[in-house]
């Protein structure tokens, strides 16, 4: 498999109703490397895989072990040199094939690809490049958003600066500082996703986000997610009728959190640096973490034979239809179709927005192959230009606001759509046998 699907694969979180991610950022941290100036001599750079190859394949040699050591370290240098010098070029080629060969001596060796072989992919060459660029471009966004120095963008480089080994519980412990003294609901949102360790600082409380930003149907879905036990069982009618009665919206930051760092210094010339902002960008909005909805869609279902309970749960889904993610309308409609169990007038409600619901889905799995096939023709750094441009157009619409505005362009029909959907094998998403909404898995 080509590399240029590391690019395609987020298109998934983007513009897919499939719950996939990019894990890329969970990689230890390696320290940067300066890459303006790096090149190899033509001789040195050409030999460089071959000497690493046989250094390697030659463990009797009649040498020192530290001197083979010395060897190898100078091997891999020079073939890292070589691999930035020419990263659209020779470089990814040689970080595919890098990975190629690790996969494969594992499946002949095992017979299958496990955790042993990705964590021996991760230590090649060309991991070690991808992960120093990616570092780098990391550090670059921190010092620039310490140079703008508002808030927001203080508790943006501690989010970012947490993923750094040696500044984690550091950047936590101000990220929590700032958001005790911050009225901005993101910076809130921000310090709970990024705490610090059990007695390295003091976090703040989850209940804040609410207090800050009752409006807001996700900071109580928040609250609940965090609670535990007897306190959640005891937490949910109330945060169930906040949400019905203050609540006005739903976002969880993810969008304005993108749109932030997009305002940042980009690399805009194809290479290394280009690659690995955007591999950087699509990571940390990937593995963006989402409320938790399970106290919610069991409320509603334990309050199926009370009045109040379910004109609630149908207010709370008024919200998610309004959010910007696939997701929030995915679960708007499970709400329904729950409901429609013991109220059949919800079902004329919401018949409509169901199928719009699904002509979406159809839409955007379509769009995805269409993406991915055109992709596949073009080279893995022209397909990190694109999806840099396809970030921007997500953060400034919204993930449900793209799709759509995607729709009217092409002017597609919503009924012929969602009848194509079902007519493939999707049930309807208000039938009472239908499974979870799809879009409910990220």
């Amino acid at each position: 498999m080509q590399r240029r699907w590391l690019f395609v694969l987020p298109l998934l979180v983007l513009v897919a109703a499939v719950g996939f991610g990019v894990g890329r950022l969970n990689r230890p941290a390696a320290p940067a490397v300066p890459l303006a100036g790096v090149a190899a001599s033509a001789a040195s750079a050409a030999s460089a895989s071959a000497a690493l190859v046989a250094v390697r394949s030659a463990p009797d040699a009649p040498q020192p072990a530290a001197s083979a050591d010395a060897e190898e370290a100078r091997a891999r240098e020079a073939l890292k040199q070589r691999m930035k010098a020419d990263w659209c070029g020779f470089g990814l080629a040689e970080q595919q094939r890098q990975r190629d060969a690790v996969m494969a001596g594992f499946e002949a060796r095992t017979g299958g690809i496990g955790i042993e072989a990705i964590e021996a992919a991760n230590e090649t060459v060309g991991a070690q490049v991808q992960r120093e660029a990616e570092d780098g471009a990391r550090r670059r966004w921190v010092a620039a958003l310490r140079r703008r120095g508002d808030p927001r963008s203080l508790a943006v480089a501690d989010y970012l600066g947490g993923m750094d080994d040696a500044d984690a519980t550091g950047a936590s412990a101000r990220l929590q500082a700032l958001a005790r003294s911050s009225s901005d609901p993101m910076v809130t949102v921000l310090a709970l996703l990024r705490p610090c360790p059990p007695g390295q600082c003091t976090n703040i409380q989850v209940s804040q986000w609410s207090r800050l930003e009752p409006a807001n149907l996700q900071a109580w879905l928040m609250l609940l997610r965090e609670s535990k036990g007897p306190e959640r069982r005891s937490l949910v009618p109330y945060a169930l009728e906040r949400m019905a009665a203050e609540g006005r919206f739903s976002r969880m930051y993810e969008r304005e959190f993108t749109q932030l760092l997009l305002e940042l210094p980009q690399t805009e010339t194809p290479g290394l640096a280009h690659d690995a902002e955007v591999t950087l960008l699509i990571g940390v909005a990937s593995v963006w973490p989402i409320a938790g909805y399970a106290p919610l869609t069991q409320a509603c279902a334990d309050g199926l034979t009370d009045a109040a309970t379910r004109r609630r749960c149908e207010a709370v889904a008024e919200l998610l239809w309004l959010g910007d993610t696939v997701i929030e309308h995915g679960l708007a409609l499970s709400l329904a179709r729950r409901l429609s169990a013991a109220d059949t007038a919800v079902l004329a409600r919401w018949q409509a927005r169901a199928r719009v619901y699904e002509a979406t889905l159809g839409w955007t799995q379509a769009a995805f192959l269409r993406e991915a096939e055109r992709l596949e023709r073009v080279s893995p750094c022209a397909a990190s230009m694109a999806w840099r441009a396809l970030v921007r157009d997500r953060a400034r619409l919204g993930e449900w606001g793209a799709a759509r505005a995607e729709m009217a362009a092409q002017r597609a029909d919503d009924q012929a759509l969602s009848s194509a959907w079902r007519a493939q094998g999707g049930r309807p998403v208000l039938d009472a046998a239908a499974p979870e909404a799809s879009a409910v898995t990220r």
